[in-house]
Formats: C-alpha cells, structure tokens, sequence
C-alpha cells in the first residue's frame, strides 16, 4: 500500500476562520478533503466600551464560546485584518524568475500604495498570465497592511491560545469569493462587502479580478445618521446607539414612509430622511468604481451587484440601490453561490453576513499571508521532528497491512484505523505548515527554481548548438550536444559557454569537446553550476 495513499485515505485536513470584527466575531469551521465542507459557523457580538472601543475582555469571552469543543492543535486558524491602510491592488509585470519577481513587486508597490510600506508586513501571490497592453503579462496580487495591524491581531488571539497559520486581508478573502462564484467567463459583476467601519467592492470578469477598492462609507455612517438630533413638534429627538441598530435591523431604510410613529418616537418619514444622506453617499461611491472600471475597459457593463457583510442586511438597502444605481442589486447568500450545503442544525438565516469568513475557508493558508516571517519559521525544527513521527508511524500502519493481513479480525482493522486517522489528522496541519515554510525559505534563500533555470537555459542555446541530452546532479547540470556543420565549432562552442557564465550559471566547466576531421563540426560535454 503507498504511503501517500494511506495519507489522503485518513486524513482531512481542518480549517477555523475568523473574523474579529469591530463590534461581532464571526467564526467557520471548515473541513478539506474532495471538497471544501462547512461544518459549523458561529457569531458573537462584542461589547463596545465607553469610547466605542471593543472591550479585549470582551472579544476573549466570545473567541471561548465560539472555539468551543474545537481542539486548537488539531486545525489550522486563519484570521482576516482589515483598516484603512489594508489595501489590495492587482499588478501587471513581465514575465520574470520568482526571485526576480519578488523585487519587482516591491518596487512597484512604492508607487501602487498611497503610504510608506517600510512600516507595513507585504505578501503577493502571482494569479496567472494574461493578455495586458498587447504582451503577456503576470497578474499579481499584492496585499500589504500596518504591522501594527497584524501585531495586535496575533497577540490578541494568542490570549485564547490560538496560534495563527495566516493572516489574510479581508479584501483578498472576497476576492477568491467572488471568482469562486463566477459562472461565466465574460459575465461581470461587482461585489460588495459592507462592514462596520469599511465597504469592500469587488469587480470581476468570470474568473478574472478586475478592481478592487476600499469605500470609505459602511455599517457605522447608517447608525450615526440615526442618531442626529432631531427637531419634531414635540422637541428635539435623539436616539441612542441600542435603538437605531435596532432601527436599522427591524426598520431599515423605508420603502414606503409613512407618517404612523414606531415606539411612539419617530416615524419611517423621518428615517426616511435621516438616512438619505449616506444611502446616497454609498451609491455615488459605488457608481464612481463602476464608472472607473467602464472608462477603463471600453464600457463593459456590470449585470449584478451582490452586496454581503453586517451592514447588508440594512433592511430595505438592496432595492435602494438598486433603484439608486439602475442595476440589479441582491443581498448575497455565499453557500448558496457555491453549492455548498450549510452545516447541520445551523439556524442562521442571513448567510450574508458571512461572506469573509467564507472567503478565509476558500483560501486557507494557499493565499496572500501577511503574518511575520519570523512567526512562520519559530517552530520549523518541531514541525521537522513531527513530519519524522508521522513517517514512522504510517511505515507501521502500511507494514501491519501488509504481514498481518486477513489474519486479523475486521474489528482490529477498524480500531487500528480510527487511532490513526486521530493521530494524522492532528499532525496533519504541522506537515502542510511544514511544506509551506520550506517554499517560503527556498524563495528567502535564493534556492534554484529547476523550471525557471531550464527555462532560461533554453534562450541561451545558439542555433549552431543542438542539445543531445542533459542530466542533473544535485546543483550540478550535465550537458552532451553537438554543433552542426558549418558553424565554426571552437567559436560557437565557446561564446556558448561565456553566455551561460554571464546568465544564471556560477561556473562552467569544458569536459570534452571533438570536433569531426573535416572541422566543420563536432561534439561536446560541458558542466555548470547554477548561482544558489
């Protein structure tokens, strides 16, 4: 039986992802095997101080419920960060050599972010090659936000014993929800995302990220606006902050005003018209990326707008502005999009709410990571020594399937099984978070990337030069061929060998070289080492 075999057969691997946002946590435990799978999703609201600050006592009370009968070693957390300087930008650069690629990306985002990123953690992840300005291009993601950010996050959570495999910008999360929903590749829609503090829209061509954007009007600007005061025949009226989100949940923004009073205090006439305001000022934003996005691709049109987050299920919103922007407008149901069953006995009925968190399941710890490089390399040497126990003691499973065989009983089997599949399942994550540092350290390091080196190679050879064979040896890259008749072969071969010493190539080493007794042409060896 093969090991690796053995792995996929035990093994899910299990994901928790959280939202912490300023005033509600909102928690989804995913399970990955053939699929992705939702098995619980959970909230807390949290408390706001005096100062409309969240209480940490708070937000640890509420982290505790939510995780538990959730056995922190055995998942993997990812946790969303988002503020006024979380920005994601899309990024167009020739195509390059990762290493090459890395500070390129760091020289463009100097021109790409409105702020100095030396005091900022910057991750980005290559999307693929597409057509851009008449040349194939890398499309690449670039996230980056205040360390401050991801600093506070991390030591935040640690405090309920929670130790972070990603730190995702909430931006990103909607981006892979978004094209994960795209059913089309040339259907464009937008996405937008309304939180507490900040709107997050998304624009998408099937499954390509046309533009995204941060607005800076949310969840809070609806809740303020209800809370002006307000001069009526009876006195002035002033709503405190319990009862204009209870207003915004029950009430919303009016369809149909009227003058009959609610709670005898106020009446839909006049929320009506304390709402105005920022319902217009959303739209406008909202239609300013639109009209953005049509100036930049020559008027193509967007079909549909979901919008998702807290601040979506403003009662009344979805027509609103869709009335407002002349487009159909829906309130999101992210499972829904993806056919993803929800969990059982789930009792949620605005799944809209849950776009990020969902996002996060979508990406796991494969995306954008903005967590610090020294917190994903502390515990490399135990990961090692973990990977080396899981090795052992899959070799042991395998070796008692093969010599014990039939002659155990099926109920032995079936033990055997479930106390493996509990043991690989709880290492599961420190192989994978293994895997993934080891890439990260090989980028870090300089390590040759085989693709790459062979596909620069291949630019290197003259046509007087066909390649017979080539071997690899460690760092070390054999390489047999002749050159044809003709060309003259000492010339030919030896501008060969300064083109590769100029390249990526550290040394190059003549092992033999005969020409034919005509000299017009001849065969060679030759050795080279690659810069690592």
């Amino acid at each position: 039986m093969n090991v690796k075999n053995l792995k996929h057969m035990f093994v899910r691997s299990s994901i928790v992802a959280l939202d912490v946002g300023s005033s509600s946590i909102k928690m989804a435990h995913f399970e990955s095997g053939e699929m992705l799978k939702i098995i619980r999703v959970a909230s807390k609201e949290v408390h706001l101080g005096s100062r409309g600050v969240r209480l940490e006592a708070e937000v640890l009370r509420a982290l505790r419920d939510l995780l538990s009968g959730i056995n922190k070693k055995s998942v993997k957390f990812v946790a969303s960060v988002n503020s006024d300087k979380t920005v994601l930008r899309n990024i167009f650069t020739p195509i390059m050599p990762p290493d090459e690629l890395r500070e390129a990306v760091r020289l463009e985002s100097k021109n790409q972010f409105p702020f100095p990123i030396d005091d900022a953690f910057l991750d980005f992840k290559v999307m693929g090659e597409i057509s851009h300005d008449g040349m194939r291009k890398l499309q690449v993601a670039v996230a980056t936000t205040p360390k401050e950010d991801v600093i506070k996050l991390i030591t935040l959570l640690s405090k309920s014993g929670i130790d972070l495999a990603a730190v995702v910008p909430a931006p990103y999360a909607l981006q892979a929800l978004a094209v994960s929903i795209s059913d089309d590749e040339e259907t464009c829609r937008s996405w937008v995302d309304i939180g507490e503090k900040f709107t997050e829209l998304v624009i998408t061509k099937g499954h390509q990220v046309m533009l995204s954007r941060k607005i800076p009007f949310a969840g809070e600007d609806f809740t303020k606006a209800l809370m002006t005061t307000l001069a009526t025949d009876q006195g002035t009226l002033h709503l405190t902050q319990e009862q204009a989100e209870r207003i915004k949940r029950e009430v919303g923004v009016p369809l149909h005003p009227e003058a009959q009073l609610i709670d005898g205090k106020i009446s839909t006439v006049q929320i009506s018209s304390m709402l105005t305001a920022p319902l217009e000022e959303l739209a406008n934003e909202i239609d300013r990326c639109l009209s953005y996005e049509r100036e930049m691709t020559g008027g193509r049109q967007i079909s549909l707008i979901n919008i998702s987050g807290q601040g979506a299920l403003l009662k009344g919103l979805a027509p609103s502005l869709s009335d407002k922007l002349g487009l159909e407008v829906m309130v999101a149901d992210p499972l829904r999009d993806l056919k993803m069953n929800p969990p059982p006995g789930a009792q949620i009925k605005n799944w809209a709410a849950y776009g990020v968190v969902v996002g996060l399941g979508l990406v796991g710890t494969q995306g954008l990571n903005l967590l610090p490089q020294e917190i994903k390399d502390k515990t490399k040497k135990f990961f090692k020594r973990v990977t080396l126990e899981i090795a052992i003691t899959t070799t042991i499973i395998v070796l008692a399937f093969t010599f014990i065989g039939m002659k155990i009983q099926i109920k032995n089997y079936e033990k055997r099984i479930h106390a493996a599949k509990i043991e690989l399942r709880s290492m599961m994550p420190s192989i994978e978070l293994v895997s993934r540092k080891e890439v990260v350290d090989r980028i870090l390091m300089n390590e040759p990337h085989w693709e790459d080196v062979f596909r620069e190679f291949t630019h290197m050879v003259p046509n007087e030069i066909r390649i017979t064979e080539m071997s690899l040896r460690g760092q070390v890259i054999t390489i047999k061929g002749s050159v044809e008749a003709k060309a003259d072969f000492e010339k030919v071969l030896s501008e060969f060998i300064a083109r590769m010493e100029k390249g990526i190539f550290s040394k190059v080493k003549w092992i033999s070289a005969r020409e034919s007794e005509d000299q017009a042409s001849g065969v060679f060896e030759i050795a080279c080492w690659v810069d690592g």
